[in-house]
């Protein structure tokens, strides 16, 4: 326990923060006092106060506030998509011998799934694709494995902007109600799939991570559609998969003590293009 008292003016600062942070980083001042309670007064001098130290800057001519790019050094001393990799990698090497195809593990930034780690050989398939690739969201396994957790108020939040983007491979998202009930689907059996629906010549399956009760990141296996069909990918690989998500998230949770990922360095601090 502390020896002091804590700082009123730093604490509340802190928790709009925080709550910016879980409201995708950008909000007006009712959805931060209905996130924190504190009186919206306080919150607009908090918010004067956060653009004077280049935290948090004005949205355009809107009243919404947004976070900027210097809120990435308050986690310089945490990476949680690096401990995400230590953790992981590990495990997908060791699966991966039972795999035999490749697999993918990536994460949300934006409006893109990005490949954080893959198992591709460089040259074995036309598809290649690297580290910092950026794949769609409803097309993919990988998107709707992530997407499918996602809060329904953050959920349909990024529907809309994938919607706004006029990308044929979310064209899903411009028909939010049978997006959500595609991804309902994913919830309820566990694991997402993609049948030659972003890349004709393949099939797909992946599963979400989770860490501290939140979606952190998804995994997949994928094979050539020539090879197997849907049933015969999800019956054979599905529960190998399982397996890896679940040593995966007992690794994660093996460091207790470590902050949430939303503490983390994003895609573009690693070295990841947008």
């Amino acid at each position: 326990m502390s020896s002091y008292a804590p700082v009123t003016a730093l604490v509340r600062g802190l928790d709009v923060l925080h709550a910016m942070n879980a409201l995708g980083g950008k909000a007006g001042v009712g959805a931060v006092h209905e996130l924190t309670a504190i009186p919206k007064p306080t919150i607009v001098r908090i918010f004067e106060t956060l653009i004077y130290t280049g935290f948090v800057e004005r949205v355009g001519a809107t009243r919404n506030y947004g976070l900027t790019a210097k809120c990435m050094a308050l986690s310089g001393g945490f990476d949680a998509y690096d401990y995400l990799l230590r953790q992981a990698v590990p495990v997908l090497d060791t699966v991966r011998r039972r795999l035999v195809w490749p697999s993918d593990l990536a994460i949300f930034d934006r409006n893109a799934m990005v490949i954080v780690e893959t198992s591709r050989q460089p040259g074995v398939l036309s598809f290649n694709r690297t580290v910092g690739s950026r794949v769609p969201v409803m097309a993919t396994a990988l998107g709707r494995a992530y997407l499918a957790h996602e809060s329904a108020e953050r959920r349909a939040r990024i529907l809309t902007e994938l919607a706004a983007l006029d990308n044929p491979y979310e064209a899903l998202a411009s028909t939010p109600e049978r997006a959500e009930t595609v991804l309902a689907a994913v919830r309820e059996r566990g694991f997402s799939t993609s049948d030659r629906e972003y890349m004709n010549v393949t099939r797909a399956i992946a599963f979400p991570i989770f860490f501290n009760g939140d979606i952190l990141a998804a995994v997949n296996v994928f094979v050539v559609a020539e090879a197997m069909t849907l049933d015969q990918l999800i019956e054979r690989y599905a529960p190998v998969l399982k397996q890896a998500v679940a040593e995966i998230e007992n690794a994660l949770q093996g460091g207790r003590d470590v902050p949430p990922p939303t503490g983390g360095k994003r895609p573009a601090e690693l070295g990841i293009s947008h």
